[in-house]
């Protein structure tokens, strides 16, 4: 049995789940990047004065 593969095998499963991990993680900070871009937008929209909103049925309203 050789003593180097052994001592590499979980250092190169590390970096296997933790580059894993990391995107995983980078896809859930752009996700929820854009639902705050979304909302944002929506809020800006809602200061500005406008009649369109009073019109809307009550589900439409985020």
């Amino acid at each position: 049995m050789d003593l180097s593969t052994t001592k590499l095998m979980p250092i190169q499963m590390m970096t296997a789940s933790r580059k894993r991990m990391g995107t995983v993680s980078t896809e859930r900070n752009l996700f929820s990047m854009q639902i705050l871009g979304a909302a944002t937008v929506h809020l800006s929209h809602k200061k500005v004065p406008c009649p369109l909103p009073a019109q809307l049925p009550p589900k439409f309203d985020l």
